[in-house]
């Protein structure tokens, strides 16, 4: 399942009527794809182009998505749905040193299979980085491909034709699936 909503502001929703945002996490053996969200407008987004709001990179929206997966069932519950975390440039995981300080944090929901990541490359991008476009991208896959909570990368193929040739055999050996971007 593919979610295009900002499960922050879904939580927030929610914990204002007593209930909680994870209900779609809850169906076993799911595998829910959703943003790691964000402060602001709108709650919703296909593209995840959301307002920039200084707030969703600072403490404030880091707290929010880690009060968000510490309220998912704990691996003893026996649960066993999975919510794969799809980083944006203008989200809470707007980064690679932010997507693996996340990950690292959560480290027991990882090694479960309960957190993980789904990572679109390219979404990592700035405007303002286009022309070093093919330097950040190799930077990122390679800070973050290593990582057992990458479960799929998505890159349109003249990026995964620009990274290094070490790095893409690495990817391979680990045997990730390689995407084409979900646009």
């Amino acid at each position: 399942m593919l979610s295009l909503r900002n499960l922050l502001a879904d939580a927030e929703r929610e914990a204002s009527r007593g209930g909680s945002a994870i209900g779609a996490t809850r169906a076993e053996d799911a595998v829910v794809v959703a943003w790691s969200g964000w402060l602001g407008g709108p709650d919703a987004s296909s593209d995840g182009m959301v307002e920039r709001d200084f707030r969703t990179w600072s403490g404030a929206g880091r707290a929010m998505l880690d009060a968000f997966v510490g309220s998912m069932p704990q691996p003893e519950s026996g649960a066993s749905s999975a919510l794969w975390f799809r980083p944006h440039h203008r989200h809470v995981l707007s980064d690679a040193p932010s997507c693996a300080a996340f990950l690292k944090a959560h480290e027991a929901l990882v090694t479960a299979g309960r957190v993980a990541m789904f990572l679109d490359a390219a979404l990592l991008i700035d405007e303002s980085m286009a022309g070093t476009r093919a330097d950040h991208i190799e930077r990122i896959v390679e800070r973050l491909a290593p990582l057992d909570a990458i479960r799929a990368i998505a890159m349109p193929a003249s990026d995964w034709e620009a990274l290094d040739p070490d790095l893409g055999s690495q990817i391979e050996r680990r045997a990730i699936p390689m995407l084409e971007p979900l646009r």
